[in-house]
């Protein structure tokens, strides 16, 4: 309820596999503001994680960061998100909001997420949280605090998105995909939740980026020549086609989507964008021809 737990382990350090915290189940802190920090003084510089069955709770008050009592300085804490059911947690996953220095300066501390379960978790509050962000599995929706940035998003498998906004110092891409939501918001603003990415987005993985489109609403938007905003890239984008269809392809429509890179304000990074049509484009058309070719021709021989 209303309260703060302090959850700390032992052992060296290990991998988000083989974390020394386990909690099968879903942490639920229901309609409380309450505070769960993880890690605590003494483990300066040494990765602990901590694996949950998730995570949820109503109240935006909520709290989960790291240790914040004096000389904590030093935690690094990844929380390790195992959903075998889908949750929603509205409370924040933050730095610590409490400096316990005797000399009033800020802790300095680091949370990460690695997302590695079979549902979806979503994280909707006001996070602020400054470690890095990895997903192997399931579905992490995220939504970053106005003014705030994670660290660096790897997509090893499984998919990421975001709610208004998710913004990370870089991003590497080497499978899973890339899910775009459709809020009241968005939809208002006709535009897709976006992902900035402050520094450059790496594509080291084969193939093309899964980009899902499930539930997005394009009724309004199908052969109108709009094109809406994705992924800021304010740095390089290494191990991408300028044609952004080589790299890009949707999933979960009842239309066509076609994707483009832009140079972004001023000439600083690049956007990638997306419009959508009832008829697929002139490269999709011909690998679709292709296939029908290729289906007939397979018809023949078996007669």
């Amino acid at each position: 309820k209303d309260g703060r737990v302090q959850l700390a382990t032992a052992g060296a350090a290990t991998t988000f596999a083989t974390p020394q915290s386990v909690v099968s189940g879903i942490v639920d802190f229901s309609g409380y503001a309450s505070r769960l920090d993880l890690g605590r003084a003494g483990k300066d510089g040494v990765e602990q994680f901590y694996a949950f069955g998730g995570l949820s709770g109503a109240n935006s008050g909520a709290i989960i960061s790291t240790g914040a009592e004096a000389g904590a300085n030093g935690l690094n804490s990844t929380l390790v998100l195992k959903n075998a059911a889908d949750a929603e947690f509205a409370g924040m996953v933050t730095n610590p909001v409490t400096a316990g220095d005797s000399d009033g300066s800020a802790i300095t501390t680091c949370v990460n997420i690695v997302m590695d379960g079979s549902a979806k978790q979503v994280l909707s509050g006001d996070n602020s949280f400054n470690g890095y962000i990895q997903v192997e599995s399931g579905t992490l929706v995220l939504r970053t605090a106005s003014g705030a940035s994670h660290g660096k998003l790897t997509i090893n498998g499984g998919k990421i998105g975001a709610i208004t906004n998710m913004t990370v110092s870089s991003a590497e891409w080497n499978g899973g995909g890339i899910s775009f939501i459709n809020s009241g918001e968005a939809i208002a603003m006709e535009t897709p939740e976006t992902i900035t990415i402050k520094g450059d987005f790496l594509k080291s993985g084969a193939g093309k980026i899964m980009m899902d489109f499930n539930n997005f609403d394009t009724i309004d938007l199908v052969d109108e020549n709009i094109w809406l905003d994705l992924i800021y890239v304010d740095g390089e984008t290494l191990g991408f086609s300028d044609d952004a269809n080589d790299n890009f392809y949707a999933t979960n429509l009842d239309t066509y989507a076609d994707f483009q890179w832009v140079d972004g304000e001023d000439g600083l990074g690049k956007v990638l964008q997306v419009s959508f049509t009832s008829v697929p484009e002139p490269a999709e058309l011909a690998i679709v021809i292709g296939a029908i070719a290729l289906s007939m021709a397979v018809f023949r021989r078996r007669r």
